[in-house]
């Protein structure tokens, strides 16, 4: 089995455990926001705090989604891919 065809394997593996764990994190900011959404309406609707919640999470979630599908996954070292290492 080729160097590549180790990598592709072990990224295919990856992508099938980090699926699961990303729509998790979802499901965690939807539930803690609705949670939060109720508290403040029941509070008296003043000044909208979840919206502090609601945004840095959005940015959370949009970065562990750009992680997990490798754009943010750090750059390879080309002198070890050609010795077989990895």
């Amino acid at each position: 089995m080729s160097s590549y065809e180790r990598r592709e394997r072990r990224a295919g593996r990856r992508k099938e455990r980090s699926a699961r764990p990303f729509s998790r994190r979802v499901l965690a900011y939807v539930l803690v926001n609705a949670f939060l959404v109720a508290m403040w309406y029941a509070g008296g609707r003043g000044y909208f705090w979840p919206a502090w919640t609601l945004g840095l999470g959005a940015i959370g979630l949009g970065l562990s989604a750009w992680y997990d599908n490798g754009q943010g996954a750090p750059p390879t070292d080309p002198q070890a891919d050609r010795h077989g290492e990895v």
